[in-house]
């Protein structure tokens, strides 16, 4: 069963860091072919039109797959202990004391907004172990029209550069797919202070 959840759960890494902005990219790439024909040229114009509007389906028809293969925590625990495991894998790592603050249980939520809230905690815990050099981390997690994650940590503050890092462009990516806000800042502790608010409408 383990060796089985850990294969999905490479899959669908690989699905959606590889396959999916391949696809995307391609569909960006046929749009910009489409405004660089000739107008007198109709024949080609519908068969650019016709790739983007399959290349749009086939990227619609991928979401759902991606979102039925949550990594194997959030299928065994749900969002609410899979968030709050991964914060005592990260204390016991990094040394750090890691408080979460959430409701006991979370209402249902849609499986792509899970597996996004769930990465995003997930990725700026690592960071925090990986590179701030921390004593205290806080996990925060707020639900009504969306749902709200706030992670802080007392260290060395946020990078120089931060677009720069594949953990924050990762954590954006994921924020801005399903329509939220990402904010990264220096928190009042003096350390780094990650918001990620994903709308429930999704």
């Amino acid at each position: 069963m383990a060796v089985a959840l850990a294969e999905r759960d490479r899959l669908r890494r690989d699905l959606h860091d590889g396959l999916g902005p391949s696809l995307t990219g391609m569909s960006l790439g046929l749009e910009a072919v489409h405004d660089l024909l000739p107008p007198d040229n109709p024949s080609a114009e519908d068969v650019v039109v016709r790739l983007r509007e399959e290349m749009r389906s086939t990227i619609g028809e991928l979401r759902p797959i991606l979102a039925g293969l949550q990594p194997g925590v959030l299928e065994e625990r749900g969002l609410a202990e899979a968030l709050r495991h991964r914060a005592r894998t990260a204390a016991h790592a990094g040394g750090l004391a890691v408080a979460v603050t959430m409701p006991e249980s979370l209402p249902p939520l849609a499986g792509e907004l899970e597996v996004a809230a769930y990465r995003i905690a997930d990725e700026a815990l690592t960071n925090i172990v990986r590179h701030a050099q921390a004593q205290h981390a806080t996990l925060t997690v707020t639900i009504a029209d969306s749902v709200r994650l706030e992670i802080c940590d007392d260290g060395r503050g946020p990078p120089s550069m931060p677009t720069n890092g594949v953990g924050l462009s990762s954590m954006r990516r994921r924020t801005e797919e399903l329509g939220g806000q990402f904010l990264l800042e220096a928190s009042r502790t003096g350390g780094t202070r990650v918001v990620a608010t994903l709308p429930r409408g999704t």
